[in-house]
């Protein structure tokens, strides 16, 4: 049991799509994710957008004190745990197990986003995709597959999230199915070949467990 259980929280839901709150807007309760993604993201005044997070369940996210400092969209059908902000407050006042908790998530959405920083900064776009496909297979987020068609996230989070115009990125999927890295015609061929030869390489039967979603956590229901 989550020591922040202690302080006043209840289930919530929104549909794909659905706004959880706005930037800037004044910060009220926090969130934990039971089932979906969420996206956070900072909008710039010529209305161009930068997705700096994707939340999947057990992270808790809009740990603010005071004003927003993203905006926050379903993703998917979300499941949500809403905690009062002002209840977390007290709480970790008098407990220190829950300080040390929120501590904890605190420092770990700081720390993916100094990674985002640092792979958006230093990677090249091909290897921005390749990466993001291996934080799908890593987290297990809409079963880990690898192929855009079988996660309900469109292009344009993709690419906003990777500081990347969708024509990039279109172009780096391509490069990444020709090398067989994502699902693509050269995969299946190797698996045609492994199969027939009897026995299936290990990188062989990671590619499979991406490409096949084996189970999808996250996928709408």
């Amino acid at each position: 049991m989550s020591a922040l259980d202690q302080a006043a929280h209840w289930p919530v839901r929104f549909q794909k799509g659905q706004v959880i709150y706005d930037e800037d807007e004044l910060s009220e309760a926090m969130y934990r994710i039971r089932r979906g993604c969420v996206r956070l993201q900072v909008n710039g005044p010529q209305g161009a957008r930068q997705i700096v997070r994707f939340a999947i369940p057990g992270e808790i996210f809009g740990i603010c004190s005071e004003r927003r400092n993203t905006s926050a969209e379903a993703v998917t059908a979300v499941d949500l745990i809403r905690y009062s902000l002002h209840s977390v407050m007290e709480l970790c006042a008098a407990n220190s197990l829950a300080a040390l908790e929120l501590m904890d998530h605190s420092t770990q959405a700081y720390r993916e986003l100094a990674h985002h920083v640092e792979r958006v900064a230093h990677l090249s776009a091909v290897d921005r995709v390749s990466w993001f496909f291996e934080f799908l297979l890593k987290h297990g987020i809409f079963g880990g597959a690898t192929s855009p068609r079988r996660m309900p996230i469109s292009h344009k989070d993709v690419a906003d999230y990777l500081a990347i115009t969708p024509e990039t990125l279109s172009r780096s999927l391509r490069i990444l199915q020709d090398r067989g890295e994502i699902g693509g015609r050269k995969r299946r061929a190797r698996d045609r070949s492994s199969t027939a030869g009897g026995s299936t390489p290990p990188e062989e039967n990671a590619s499979r467990v991406m490409e096949a979603g084996a189970a999808a956590p996250y996928s709408e229901a």
